[in-house]
């Protein structure tokens, strides 16, 4: 995934992607965007609560 981010201009290690998912590290807007993107995803989707399967 950190590759991905990487590859897509914002150099991301994977250090730096795990202390953002879990919550030690600020997930700043442009982070939120490229994450999205790398996802393929809307960063609204990352942004919303889980729903319960």
């Amino acid at each position: 995934m950190a590759g991905r981010v990487t590859a897509l201009g914002h150099p991301m290690s994977n250090t730096m992607l795990s202390r953002i998912e879990r919550a030690q590290r600020r997930c700043d807007a442009d982070d939120l965007v490229v994450i999205a993107e790398a996802l393929l995803v809307s960063p609204l989707v990352l942004l919303q609560r889980p729903t319960a399967t």
